[in-house]
């Protein structure tokens, strides 16, 4: 019962904090400022958002802002909210349930194991957890290059027409049109018609 609240607890969480901003804001926004400009913005906000989180540090910080970037990206590799979602919940599940670290500061109430930190905590994170460590910086900054380079994170083609195909709003005006590409953007099918 423990396990089922947890993961209750925390999907609801992460999914919150996805769709606040990897969501629909953080979509509009790419349009606007283009994807470098919406995952800077969308990621120092972010950081903001943990200040009030118990035991936080200028690293923890750093590194909440730190990862809302391969979150962004993931989001923006897949057009798929659920792809950030799971990272999120899967980090913050494990990290807290799975071996009872503390979550951005907040201990985990159940937990299959009880870890204790006993390191540096400028490298493990401390009483925050391990995001707020220099080690969680460099496993950051991995996944970061990860996400960016891997050619098996991709949008689907199903979902590429889904997202840049033309589509007609029912009941708006004549020619209304909802697109993620940013300004200037052509999406493939657009290139082949044009040719």
């Amino acid at each position: 019962v423990s396990g089922l609240f947890m993961f209750v607890v925390i999907f609801v969480a992460a999914t919150n904090e996805e769709l606040m901003f990897r969501g629909y804001a953080f979509q509009r926004l790419v349009e606007a400022a283009g994807p470098a400009g919406a995952v800077a913005l969308s990621s120092a906000l972010f950081g903001l958002l943990h200040l009030g989180n118990p035991f936080h540090t200028w690293t923890s910080t750093l590194n909440t802002v730190l990862v809302g970037i391969p979150l962004a990206v993931a989001y923006l590799r897949t057009r798929l909210l659920w792809t950030p979602i799971g990272i999120h919940f899967a980090w913050n599940f494990v990290q807290g349930f799975g071996l009872g670290l503390p979550v951005s500061g907040l201990p985990p109430p159940f937990s299959v194991l009880k870890a204790e930190v006993r390191a540096n905590e400028l490298l493990t994170g401390g009483n925050y957890g391990p995001e707020g460590g220099l080690l969680a910086t460099g496993v950051i900054l991995a996944v970061t290059v990860y996400l960016f380079l891997s050619k098996s994170i991709y949008i689907s083609e199903e979902t590429r027409k889904l997202v840049f195909a033309p589509a007609s709003i029912a009941g708006s005006p004549a020619g209304a049109v909802i697109s993620l590409r940013t300004p200037g953007q052509q999406a493939d099918g657009d290139r082949r018609e044009s040719d």
